[in-house]
């Protein structure tokens, strides 16, 4: 693999692992913001109404004292404090509205042409995910991108074990037979890239934030998996 560049030993860092390993939401496709993430945590409260047969009010309050236990994702909360809440009725009702984005998002040529100039390297990619495998497998089909990954890796794989919990890495790693000084991690979320790094996956935060890329979050920084893909393809081809 021929690499050229002002920063060529650390370029040969990213280019010699073996497998990546993908973030779905916030890296192969946009993620939540923040209204989304409001919409998500009022329709856990209705919910959780609904369920208790009580009012929003009531709902709100509840929520809220729950929370205060320890922070959480509303999946693990409502796994914890309504067990026998249904898990499709869960994800239905809870997030349904923000799986209708999926079906708006499009593919981007350079995010395609940088999956297709990886495998061409021979490197294994996959996707680790807390999302739904049907989810991801669905998005990814439509995009045509499927092909050019080797598995994926998603929240029926790994309950309980989601990122950032160090096993769920382990799952990863070990599901392509690599150790994890052969592997890349790339994701938008700074505490599931610190929690990789931890373990010697070389890191690759997304992120809009100005960073030091050798420091302790992250290995190195791109502004979008967009950027860090055509970085990929320009070294390669150079």
């Amino acid at each position: 693999m021929k690499v050229k560049s002002k920063k060529e030993s650390d370029h040969k860092k990213i280019l010699d692992k073996k497998v990546w390993l993908f973030d779905f939401d916030g890296v192969i496709v946009p993620g939540p913001t923040i209204k989304d993430h409001e919409q998500f945590i009022s329709n856990a409260i209705e919910l959780i109404s609904d369920f208790r047969n009580i009012s929003i009010e009531e709902g709100s309050r509840l929520y809220a004292s729950l929370q205060l236990e320890g922070k959480t994702n509303l999946n693990d909360f409502f796994l914890k404090n309504f067990p026998n809440i249904e898990k499709k009725v869960m994800f239905s009702r809870v997030f349904g509205e923000y799986n209708k984005k999926y079906k708006k998002m499009k593919p981007h040529d350079s995010i395609t042409k940088g999956l297709e100039i990886l495998r061409r390297n021979k490197i294994a990619l996959g996707i680790l995910t807390n999302n739904t495998g049907d989810i991801v497998k669905t998005v990814i089909e439509r995009f045509k991108y499927s092909k050019y990954f080797n598995s994926i890796i998603a929240y029926e794989e790994l309950y309980p074990f989601l990122k950032p919990e160090e096993f769920s890495y382990k799952i990863a790693t070990k599901s392509f037979g690599v150790a994890p000084e052969e592997t890349v991690f790339i994701d938008d979320s700074e505490e599931n890239v610190r929690a990789s790094k931890k373990l010697g996956i070389l890191s690759i935060h997304i992120t809009d934030k100005k960073a030091d890329t050798d420091n302790e979050v992250a290995d190195f920084t791109f502004e979008n998996t967009r950027n860090l893909l055509k970085a990929v393809v320009r070294e390669i081809t150079c």
